[in-house]
């Protein structure tokens, strides 16, 4: 299974019609930024990472990967991809993955000539990016006892920002993202490291993941064979996309997670394999909470200035798509696999009308 080169082209001529840059492979782009990376990962990790130079490392970096967002996006498919092979199922059509500022918080499917395009937001995968820090960065590490408790006074990677801090973070981030469709603006948060930036890194791996797979789902549940289409509007373009039930989102999502469940490397070892099972069933969960939050905030703008709401695409309401997804991996009888998946959601949802309010004052 593999992205067909027909689509690819498609796609190229999808972007070269809206006036986007191709991607192209980094090893293209000038000798500065070469110095730049080469000068950021010394910074971050000194001169060599198990033996290795840093000059060597960036090189091959630069040969490998794309500019932009495209070559993060063609690793999540590969891993979707092995996924679908190793669930024996089959995709109804052919599809493209690749990245396009659709102003969609939710992926969508584009019809063209052989087949369809499955295009991740841009400005989502950096929203996501962005939120998973913030969420990060407010957790607190601890010793825990043989209940499972806190011990108190054994608090440690205390992120120094305040709750007030974290509101304000949260709650410009979202704006720009609605405004700018982009959170390029939204401030600069630090590096994080250690336990905290493995969270980061693991949540928003199978966030952008669970976004992908789930236009993948609609492929291969057949949903995207049809003539029919919608055109749809976002601050940057007018695109056609493909339109489907509630019934075929719902079925998206759980083929999703069954999907990213069968893509798992169990030769990691053990408590590397758990702590992904834990990121696999938290992925969904975060996003749906997410989504809540955006269109919450998106209700709340739009009745502040009285103006009219962007038409909805086909996606049902994210509480009805969460319970969908939390019943299908109930499944699996071990309510144990929802621990980070419920602290994280339990901290969007307390952190909504917090954001909501700050979002009324600053707008």
């Amino acid at each position: 299974m593999h992205q067909p080169r027909k689509l690819e082209n498609e796609y190229f001529k999808l972007l070269t019609r809206y006036g986007l840059p191709l991607p192209r492979p980094m090893s293209e782009i000038s000798g500065s930024v070469y110095k730049q990376i080469v000068s950021e990962m010394k910074n971050k990790y000194g001169d060599r990472i198990d033996g290795k130079p840093i000059e060597d490392i960036a090189r091959q970096l630069l040969e490998s990967k794309e500019v932009g967002l495209g070559g993060a996006i063609g690793e999540l498919s590969m891993s979707i991809e092995r996924g679908i092979k190793e669930l024996k199922q089959e995709l109804q059509i052919d599809v493209y993955a690749g990245e396009f500022p659709t102003g969609s918080f939710n992926a969508i499917a584009v019809p063209v000539a052989g087949g369809a395009l499955l295009l991740l937001n841009t400005g989502l995968m950096m929203f996501l990016h962005k939120v998973m820090k913030i969420m990060t960065l407010s957790m607190v590490a601890a010793k825990f006892d043989e209940t499972g408790n806190p011990i108190e006074g054994t608090e440690s990677e205390i992120s120094g920002y305040s709750h007030q801090e974290i509101i304000d973070i949260l709650a410009e981030l979202v704006l720009t993202y609605l405004h700018c469709q982009s959170p390029y603006s939204a401030r600069r948060l630090p590096i994080i490291g250690g336990a905290k930036g493995n969270v980061h890194a693991l949540l928003l791996k199978y966030c952008e993941m669970f976004c992908l797979a789930h236009e993948y789902g609609h492929a291969i549940g057949g949903h995207l064979n049809t003539s029919q289409s919608l055109i749809t509007s976002t601050n940057e373009v007018e695109i056609e996309v493909i339109p489907k039930q509630w019934e075929q989102e719902f079925e998206a999502d759980v083929i999703a997670v069954n999907v990213m469940f069968a893509s798992l490397d169990y030769s990691l070892g053990q408590q590397k394999t758990l702590l992904n099972v834990q990121g696999i069933v938290a992925a969904p969960l975060i996003f749906f909470a997410l989504d809540n939050l955006v269109t919450r905030v998106t209700k709340e703008v739009a009745r502040l200035h009285g103006s009219q709401l962007p038409e909805p695409l086909t996606h049902p309401p994210s509480n009805l798509r969460s319970e969908n997804v939390r019943e299908f991996i109930k499944g699996s009888g071990n309510e144990g696999i929802f621990s980070l998946a419920n602290v994280m959601v339990s901290w969007i949802e307390a952190m909504e009308d917090s954001v909501i309010q700050r979002i009324a004052e600053l707008t």
